[in-house]
């Protein structure tokens, strides 16, 4: 009995080990994918003049908002440029975060989706997460889709295990990221009894947190237009070609994921099944002010929809 719990121990850490250098490798192909396409100068001129623009507070909504990758970028190019070139600076800096946020996303999701699915089923979405990453950021700079994968993954992980202090942690830094970190605050909101004055008045104070960060930043940065008015986003999105990449793009992102979220749901977790209401109002906003075709902001969905729709091949009895 002793041998077999060792041998078991063995296998487990066997599997452990092998589990994470997939999780390296996957992150270090990714990044090495994206600098490729830095050999073009354009692109990599495009990408410092779209970060440089962010940092100077010169840029247009929502983009001058979202500041903590950017600047926290610039501070250790900055770093960086007392050695190298600036452009040289940029392309280390960027390619350290992108494999350093690509694999703690894959370990966060991992980490979450285990708390309902076999290890096995749990890895085939983290897999799942690494083959459409490469569809969600292809010929496109938005390097805090990323964090926010990771950020709200967390946001639930900590309101499932009831993490207060880190969850507000989670709300303050995401909320430097993108505004979108109200919804960790709705996540926290969806799983509670509001009966108890304890879990409102938990939900105000996180909720004071995304608004004192959310309105700070518009108040140090300045209020400026939307860099697209509703008309013309609009119009973007309901061109004929707009329409194509947008059906195409979406049918590749969700795969038959989105079927099998839906036909499980109602055999889900109430956790599950209360967090993945967050998707319609969320939905809602990306149909409303973003451009349909980018299905890097589908990526916050993955916590949502793929536990759910893995269920079906979990082996727990």
């Amino acid at each position: 009995m002793q041998d077999h719990q060792i041998m078991k121990n063995e296998t487990t850490s066997v599997s452990q080990k092998m589990i994470l250098w997939l999780f390296l490798s996957l992150a270090f192909f990714l990044m090495v994918e994206d600098i490729h396409r830095l050999t073009n100068r354009k692109t990599l001129e495009e990408r410092i003049g779209l970060h440089q623009v962010i940092v100077s507070g010169e840029s247009a909504p929502p983009y001058r908002y979202r500041i903590l990758v950017h600047y926290g970028g610039e501070w250790f190019i900055q770093r960086l440029t007392t050695q190298l070139p600036y452009a040289t600076a940029f392309w280390i800096t960027y390619a350290m975060y992108y494999f350093l946020v690509i694999y703690l996303m894959f370990n966060v999701s991992f980490m979450y989706f285990t708390i309902w699915l076999d290890d096995t089923v749990a890895l085939i979405g983290v897999l799942y997460i690494g083959i459409t990453l490469a569809v969600g950021f292809r010929h496109q700079f938005y390097p805090y889709s990323f964090l926010e994968v990771v950020l709200f993954t967390l946001a639930l992980h900590f309101t499932y295990r009831r993490y207060w202090w880190a969850l507000a942690g989670v709300i303050f830094i995401g909320s430097l990221n993108r505004e979108t970190a109200i919804f960790y605050v709705l996540a926290c909101a969806l799983n509670g009894d509001w009966t108890q004055r304890k879990h409102w008045l938990r939900v105000f104070a996180y909720g004071l947190i995304w608004f004192m960060v959310y309105a700070g930043i518009r108040y140090v940065l300045g209020q400026e237009p939307h860099v697209f008015t509703l008309t013309e986003i609009w119009y973007r999105n309901t061109e004929t070609y707009s329409l194509y990449d947008t059906f195409f793009n979406v049918t590749a992102f969700f795969g038959p994921f989105l079927v099998w979220s839906v036909k499980e749901y109602k055999h889900a977790p109430s956790f599950l099944r209360h967090v993945f209401w967050i998707a319609v109002p969320y939905l809602l906003i990306v149909a409303l002010f973003g451009m349909w075709w980018e299905v890097r902001l589908l990526m916050f969905l993955y916590p949502l929809f793929l536990p759910i729709g893995l269920l079906q091949f979990n082996q727990r009895t």
